[in-house]
């Protein structure tokens, strides 16, 4: 969606977007028990969030999406190895080589065995 978005006026409304949605990923999960459902949250915002910007936030919930779905699912689970995928995409925007080559062979060593 926000790649579509980021062109021109877009790019103003995009970045609106990316506002409520730092807001919302504050608030993912605080009434909910089913780790399932708050993984996905966390990871569907830092996934929209990632393409304005490579913050500490987005980070933080990529990890506490990949928690989520270690946690409900286990480690190769489709969508957690989208997260670790995601998250390793996000190091390497983020200039940390080693951390994005830890997460693309983590991925890769687990969908092998999935």
């Amino acid at each position: 969606m926000a790649e579509s978005v980021g062109q021109g006026v877009g790019k103003d409304l995009g970045l609106r977007l990316a506002a409520h949605a730092k807001m919302i990923g504050t608030r993912v999960g605080i009434d909910r028990s089913d780790e399932a459902e708050q993984a996905e949250e966390c990871h569907q915002v830092a996934y929209f969030l990632s393409d304005w910007e490579k913050s500490k936030e987005v980070e933080n919930l990529y990890i506490r999406a990949l928690g989520g779905y270690e946690k409900a699912w286990g480690a190769e689970y489709t969508s957690t190895l989208d997260t670790v995928n995601n998250l390793g995409l996000l190091y390497k925007n983020q200039g940390k080589m080693a951390e994005a080559e830890e997460m693309y062979l983590r991925a890769l060593r687990r969908k092998k065995k999935a």
